[in-house]
């Protein structure tokens, strides 16, 4: 039996390995009675086997049965080594994804945000102006989608033409007590 990367021995009743595959026979690497005890008691064992070589998979079933006892057993080992760049090379694929979906949402989050709070400087900027200015009569542009920075712009400019037409009446009021008071005292 010869296959890249899996081995095979045969063991007899007496733990001892009757033959193998030309890479693990005669060879004290990758030895472990333990399952082979548990499979000639007639159970299937799966286990894995770490080494110095790295980790591989060992499947041990008892085989050629007498009176119901198993006269011997088949242990099937395969190297995970090639599982084990695999996983280290997924591991290492999915930081770097990580890294760069992160990054990729840090730079549009930042852009979204410097976006939004463009509008909100341009109404705290408008608003200054129209304060030191004393010119009730600017508006705030309304540039731009109808959504909470839309619908902002839209109260202050309400704001301001409230305030505009307080001031006006304020105006004409004053104007109306004025020429009221000079009719009498003329």
């Amino acid at each position: 039996f010869q296959t890249p990367g899996v081995g095979v021995r045969v063991w007899n009743s007496h733990v001892q390995v009757i033959d193998g595959s030309p890479e693990l026979v005669g060879t004290p690497r990758l030895m472990d009675y333990q399952p082979i005890v548990l499979a000639l008691r007639g159970e299937v064992h799966k286990y894995l086997l770490e080494t110095e070589e790295g980790s591989f998979y060992s499947y041990s079933r008892p085989t050629m049965f007498s009176n119901g006892e198993p006269l011997a057993v088949i242990q099937i080992l395969t190297s995970l080594q090639s599982y084990d760049r695999a996983m280290d090379r997924l591991a290492q694929l999915l930081l770097a994804g990580t890294l760069l979906v992160t990054g990729l949402a840090f730079v549009t989050g930042a852009a979204l945000a410097r976006t939004a709070l463009r509008s909100i400087d341009t109404i705290t900027l408008t608003a200054q102006q129209i304060n030191r200015a004393q010119d009730l009569g600017r508006r705030i542009p309304v540039k731009g989608p109808r959504d909470e920075i839309g619908r902002l712009t839209e109260t202050v400019n309400e704001m301001l033409d409230r305030i505009e037409g307080m001031f006006a009446r304020q105006r004409q009021f004053m104007a109306d007590v004025s020429h009221e008071l000079r009719t009498p005292l003329t």
